[in-house]
């Protein structure tokens, strides 16, 4: 079974969402059919990073990656101001 980290980037407002999912084009309908109670609000959404892992293990460390103070906000500042940190280079969708 393959798990994905992804972040998406809300369309009417500035916020980044960053979670994970074993079915990434399911997980990204249920965002824009404010399925997510958390980011309801947000909708609608687009993908703009992911990557694919081959356990919860490896998805959940790079989630956490993702989630500290630095990456979140290079990810914001690429999703709203197109800085492509240098880590993304290569990787973004």
């Amino acid at each position: 079974m393959k798990f994905f980290v992804y972040a998406v980037k809300s369309l009417s407002k500035e916020y980044v969402y960053i979670g994970q999912t074993n079915n990434l084009v399911r997980r990204l309908k249920e965002h824009n059919n404010e399925e997510t109670s958390s980011n309801r609000s947000y909708s609608p959404f687009k993908l703009i990073y992911y990557e694919e892992h081959n356990s919860r293990t490896l998805v959940v460390l790079a989630e956490k990656e993702l989630k500290r103070g630095c990456r979140r906000e290079e990810l914001r500042r690429y999703a709203y101001h197109g800085e492509i940190p240098k880590w993304l280079k290569g990787l973004v969708c």
